[in-house]
């Protein structure tokens, strides 16, 4: 189907994609990615059936990404040319923004002990609590999308996972994650006995630092940026674990430690 393309900011469609850009993605039924890779990886995954997709058709003409949009828009999907102008005004960016992409915003489930029941192959998930930065949350997802993780589960809300930040970060990874939630660790630990998968929280003040243990199945928690788990969180764990390093620095970052850990388990899976 030929669209004419948006040359105006204020046209609805650009002024609805602008909301949905300026929103944390706690607010709002649509959120808003761009980037050819983000937008690719929404193209290929079930999210793609609430997406309208608007992109700068003269800087992407020979881009493979127009097969993917060609695809799209031949099993039913909406794609809208729009000037560069546009494209820029929407998403605030000072470079160019080529394609951008506008979709329902996914519920968000609460965790069960099913979503945890151990099975016959051995598993990893990570709990974040109240974690506050788009940069790290996308960054996590994208590690824990490489080292296989079950689920991210994300305990007394925090940034959304649906922030474009967090999904620009992400690079898509958002998209293939199973992400769940809980109201608070006390509920977390519940679940975790129920399951009879240990949690393990991740705490260089409250543990001795040595190689992380490897249970076959594993929840790992991991407390906010900046101050990380308080001793009374702790406490609701079944073990404590702490990385051994340099004693210049007391922390990681937590997007670093997570990868840490996970890679750790990954690599004791394959040895």
């Amino acid at each position: 189907m030929i669209r004419e393309p948006i040359t105006s900011t204020s046209n609805q469609t650009a002024k609805n994609a602008r909301r949905a850009f300026q929103s944390t993605g706690n607010r709002g039924s649509i959120v808003g990615c761009e980037g050819i890779q983000v937008v690719s990886q929404l193209l290929a995954s079930s999210y793609r059936d609430t997406a309208t997709v608007l992109y700068d058709e003269e800087a992407l003409s020979s881009h493979p990404v127009m097969a993917d949009l060609q695809r799209f828009e031949a099993g039913g999907g909406v794609i809208v040319p729009a000037t560069s102008q546009v494209l820029n005004h929407i998403t605030g960016k000072d470079g160019r923004t080529e394609i951008l992409a506008l979709f329902e915003r996914p519920e968000e489930p609460a965790l069960t002990p099913v979503d945890l029941a151990p099975g016959d192959r051995h598993s990893q998930s990570v709990a974040l609590v109240n974690p506050s930065s788009p940069g790290n949350l996308g960054s996590i997802m994208r590690t824990l999308v490489a080292t296989g993780c079950r689920n991210l589960v994300l305990v007394c809300g925090g940034v959304s996972p649906w922030n474009a930040q967090t999904i620009k970060a992400s690079m898509g990874a958002c998209f293939v994650l199973d992400i769940r939630t809980t109201g608070s660790i006390e509920e977390l630990q519940e679940i975790t006995s129920r399951s009879g998968v240990p949690l393990i929280a991740a705490s260089g003040h409250h543990a001795i630092p040595g190689p992380p243990p490897h249970p076959e199945h594993v929840v790992w928690l991991f407390g906010p940026e900046g101050r990380g788990l308080t001793e009374a969180q702790v406490e609701l764990a079944d073990q404590v674990a702490a990385l051994p390093m340099s004693d210049k620095v007391d922390s990681l970052n937590l997007s670093v430690a997570v990868g840490v850990f996970t890679y750790c388990w990954l690599l004791g899976e394959s040895s």
